[in-house]
């Protein structure tokens, strides 16, 4: 979805659909339904940054936007973190490791990943107001990462959770061997 203009299509096709769709018994259409309290786009929409297969579809765009910024590979290269480049097309893929370097490369990619995400997340809210649909959105119902904060802050209502059911296990067995008895109690 983040780049790909025929996936973003078929979703703009389905969203139209099922907000504008009439309900049979209601007679109301989902945008218009006063029980729909949110939509969110796409559930748990990411950048898996780990996933190198991501992270190689994105190396395009990622390409463009160092040539837009830095205009000639000599700029870029005078950075420091890549002076032995000779093209654009040399350019480092982004990786976790990558991007937590803290040099001009990593925030290049962390800037890169940002404004990737605000434009994903203001392409859902316009196909999403364009369908019709007056009420709130959320997305990034996914990982917190500092990196997210700029794209969650273009929306009125954040959608989070977490996936606790481990943790509450784990901290029921620490609670339940807490509380029993100790064996040194026990001894006599």
């Amino acid at each position: 979805m983040f780049i790909n203009e025929k996936y973003r299509q078929h979703y703009k096709i389905a969203i139209e659909y099922l907000l504008n769709r009439i309900n049979p018994y209601t007679k109301t259409a989902l945008k218009d339904d006063p029980l729909l309290a949110i939509v969110e786009p796409l559930n748990e929409q990411d950048l898996r940054i780990y996933i190198k297969k991501n992270m190689e579809v994105l190396k395009p765009a990622f390409v463009t936007f160092l040539k837009e910024k830095y205009k000639t590979i000599e700029q870029l290269a005078a950075t420091g973190n890549e002076p032995e480049l000779k093209s654009f097309d040399a350019i480092s893929d982004i990786t976790d490791d990558a991007l937590r370097a803290g040099d001009s490369r990593s925030s290049d990619m962390g800037n890169f990943l940002i404004k990737t995400m605000q434009e994903m997340t203001g392409w859902y809210y316009r196909t999403i107001k364009d369908a019709g649909y007056p009420g709130l959105m959320s997305q990034w119902d996914m990982i917190m990462r500092t990196i997210e904060i700029p794209v969650r802050a273009q929306l009125l209502a954040l959608a989070d959770r977490t996936y606790a059911q481990d943790t509450f296990k784990t901290a029921r067995q620490k609670i339940s061997s807490e509380s029993a008895p100790s064996a040194s109690l026990n001894r006599h």
